[in-house]
């Protein structure tokens, strides 16, 4: 059986739900997609429940998943796959603002 991986999610996106789950590596983009995140593990880093980090497709699915470019600083800390690099690239450009777009 593969070793699960800690996710969150806010408390007012629970809707009196769970906030956090161990989830079978094939559901973390399904996971991620509803708001979920990776649980942040003591010393920083995010991983399965054993400290290995996550394979390329469930970190792609993550930057996907991002809403915010703090996120997506998150996940590139330390990051050198370039599979991962070019998914948050792309994703930090569809999150940019558009030209003239006024922001707060």
């Amino acid at each position: 059986m593969p070793d699960l991986i800690k996710m969150t999610r806010a408390t007012e996106d629970a809707n009196g739900g769970p906030t956090e789950a161990e989830v079978h590596p094939d559901e973390v983009s399904n996971y991620a997609m509803g708001g979920w995140r990776l649980a942040e593990k003591p010393g920083g880093g995010t991983g399965d429940n054993n400290g290995r980090p996550l394979n390329v497709t469930q970190t792609v699915a993550l930057v996907t998943a991002a809403m915010t470019i703090e996120e997506l600083d998150k996940l590139a800390e330390g990051e050198t796959r370039k599979g991962v690099l070019d998914a948050i690239a792309k994703r930090r450009a569809e999150l940019a603002p558009a030209p003239g777009e006024i922001t707060e």
